[in-house]
C-alpha cells in the first residue's frame, strides 16, 4: 500500500478541521499516480473526487481488503492505525 497525503509546510494534514486543498489538479494528479490501481479513502475525501471513478473504494474492511499495489489517500484519519 502506498499512502498519499497533502501536508502543509509544518506537516499538518488539516487546518482548523478543514482540508488543505480542494484543488481539482491535486485530485487529477492522485488519480494519474494510481493509474488502474485501487485508491482507498473515506467519504470525506471522496467528496472532492469525480463521482463514479471506478478505482476509488471507500473504507469498509480497511486495511484487510488492501492488496499490494493499492493506494490510500488520507486527509483526516490517524494513519498510525492503518
Amino acid at each position: 500500500m502506498t499512502v498519499i497525503l497533502c501536508a502543509d509546510d509544518r506537516n499538518g494534514l488539516l487546518f482548523n478541521q478543514r482540508r488543505l486543498s480542494r484543488d481539482g489538479a491535486v485530485c487529477r494528479e492522485i488519480l494519474a499516480l494510481c493509474g488502474e490501481n485501487i485508491l482507498w479513502m473515506n467519504s470525506y475525501s471522496a467528496s472532492i473526487f469525480p463521482q463514479n471513478t471506478p478505482n476509488i473504494r471507500l473504507w469498509g474492511n480497511f486495511p484487510e481488503d488492501v492488496m499490494d499495489g493499492d493506494f490510500c489517500f488520507v486527509e483526516n484519519e490517524d494513519i498510525s492505525k492503518l
